[in-house]
């Protein structure tokens, strides 16, 4: 039995397994947990080592030793909008770019 670890990097799991158990002879995960979620960030994949090193690793990646695989983050700046109406309202708007 070998186990995958999820090193999510600083991320909020959510109701997401943090390692999963590989039992031989069945060499792949069943299937990769929720992706986590980062505020600023889009999540882009597992990879066998941390800031996107290493080979991406999918459900489908053969398991043959016990691993840590890290989650790899795309930054995600908003952009802030300020607005303003005709007579005293005025408001912002951000949005994910």
């Amino acid at each position: 039995m070998y186990t995958v670890t999820y090193d999510s990097q600083s991320a909020t799991i959510d109701a997401n397994p943090v390692s999963q158990e590989v039992i031989y002879p069945d060499t792949t995960v069943t299937n990769l947990p929720i992706p986590p979620t980062r505020a600023g960030y889009i999540f882009s994949g597992w990879y066998s080592g941390p800031n996107q090193v290493g080979s991406q690793f999918f459900a489908t990646t053969p398991v043959t030793q016990n691993r840590t695989v890290y989650a790899y983050w795309k930054s995600n700046p908003t952009l802030t909008v300020k607005i303003k109406t005709i007579g005293s309202a005025t408001g912002t708007v951000t949005s994910s770019v």
